[in-house]
């Protein structure tokens, strides 16, 4: 893997990568109806885990969680339309 050192050129790149990231999301097709947000106190504590250094693993939970608030959407919505 070739690391750029170019300051220039990184920002580019995680620009692009923000805006594949941003298109990803709004190409999920998910109705605006459809919501499982996370309360602020748990996005606050996640904000301060990853002030106070631990950022990796503030990161993993947020994602970890939206993984797993998603699956059980899925499974609802599956069996919502089984019965």
């Amino acid at each position: 893997m070739n690391i750029n050192t170019n300051t220039s050129e990184a920002i580019d790149f995680t620009a692009s990568e923000l805006q594949k990231i941003q298109t990803y999301i709004k190409n999920t097709g998910r109705p605006e109806s459809v919501r499982y947000d996370i309360p602020v106190h748990q996005f606050k504590l996640l904000g301060d885990l990853a002030y106070s250094g631990d950022v990796f693993n503030a990161l993993n939970l947020a994602i970890q969680y939206g993984k797993a608030k998603g699956y059980r959407q899925g499974k609802a919505e599956q069996k919502a339309k089984r019965q």
